[in-house]
């Protein structure tokens, strides 16, 4: 993802997946800004962090994250956010904001940018298990882009091994 001076926050496609149903710290989204906007310096910025919300889960929170001088291209700042479990809490569009906070020594604020919102990161939908009438377990899920659903039958000793191949 990149962040213009414009306040704009743009992909590389018309929409990004920022995660799926259940996710914790598993997707990375990459931030590359410009380091001056405004005619102040972001990277003397104290904190810098996501205002997100998740209108389909009515849930909204806060991500910290580090920023640092891009290396390649000292005009630039970047970084990291690592959406979390309660960020990918329900399926749905995520709105989202980057803001850069410059405080004082005493911790008032004395300078803040933010970005426009931007609403073109989604959370995919999981999967949902559930118990058959035979007693065998039903894993169903449905891609957002299709409204058809997918069973998938695996009988309730299947899934006991595999769980167990999973935890070790």
């Amino acid at each position: 993802m990149l962040v213009a001076a414009d306040r704009e926050m743009t992909v590389e496609s018309e929409s990004y997946l920022a995660g799926v149903v259940g996710d914790h710290n598993s997707n990375p989204v990459r931030f590359r800004i410009d380091r001056y906007v405004d005619g102040g310096d972001l990277a003397e910025c104290t904190s810098f962090y996501i205002v997100w919300q998740n209108k389909t889960a009515g849930t909204s929170g806060k991500a910290d994250m580090t920023m640092a001088i891009d290396e390649d291209n000292t005009k630039k700042l970047i970084g990291v956010w690592l959406v979390d479990y309660e960020t990918c809490a329900a399926a749905g569009t995520l709105d989202i904001v980057f803001r850069a906070v410059q405080e004082d020594s005493s911790g008032n604020i004395v300078y803040e940018w933010q970005t426009l919102l931007n609403s073109n990161m989604y959370i995919n939908e999981g999967i949902d298990e559930a118990e058959t009438d035979e007693g065998d377990s039903t894993v169903s899920s449905s891609s957002s882009d299709n409204d058809d659903t997918v069973d998938y039958y695996i009988d309730s000793d299947e899934l006991t091994e595999m769980l167990e191949e999973v935890s070790g």
